[in-house]
């Protein structure tokens, strides 16, 4: 599968005023796209998060991203605004440093293990058919396209990300960076950080 993003901002989730990009898409970023696609979702995050579990996340074996070896990137100093600032109620906004992917395109290979979800992703993708405005981990990173691609058509140059666990023999030989992304959710609606690795052509 091929998306196309006209802007890619995803904060690491990890830190709070600085804001170092992820340049690979979080599978719980990709889950929630799918979830748009589909219409599956409602307002209460947790909750949110629990539907897609069960009607995605535990119906697929996994996810393969491949990325672009060269990106196009944009710095922009930003003002958040705190919407819980607690105690400090003077501080009303942060000042943070956002990176933009511009032009971002990127490919996924997604593994089912339910074929009726398999069909109605496929159907859905082909006939341009999204229940919600299709978007990727934030309502500002909008999809400029997503289409079907053969396996063989995959970029050569690309750069491979696999779950650490996947990791074969043959793997091992190419070279190779460990990193930790927002893997999975789990049943009580939080995020889990798991180990991938970014295998270089």
């Amino acid at each position: 599968m091929k998306i196309n993003v006209k802007t890619f901002s995803y904060r690491h989730p990890l830190f709070l005023t600085s804001s170092p990009l992820l340049e690979i898409p979080p599978p719980t970023a990709l889950l929630g796209l799918l979830a748009s696609i589909l219409g599956i979702g409602c307002n209460d995050v947790k909750e949110n998060r629990k539907m897609i579990k069960k009607e995605i996340q535990d119906k697929l074996e996994k996810i393969e991203i491949y990325i672009p070896r060269n990106i196009k990137s944009k710095e922009l100093g930003l003002m958040r605004f705190n919407v819980d600032v607690g105690k400090q109620k003077e501080n009303w906004f942060t000042p943070v440093t956002y990176t933009y992917l511009i032009d971002y395109v990127f490919y996924i290979k997604l593994f089912f293990k339910n074929v009726e979800l398999m069909e109605k992703v496929k159907e859905s993708i082909i006939k341009k058919e999204s229940k919600f405005t299709p978007y990727l981990g934030s309502s500002e990173n909008l999809i400029n396209e997503i289409c079907i691609v053969d396996e063989k058509d995959l970029p050569k140059d690309f750069l491979f990300v696999k779950k650490l666990e996947d990791v074969e023999e043959i793997d091992k030989k190419r070279g190779l960076i460990r990193i930790k992304l927002p893997g999975r959710y789990n049943d009580d609606g939080e995020w889990e950080i798991e180990e991938y690795v970014i295998l270089f052509p």
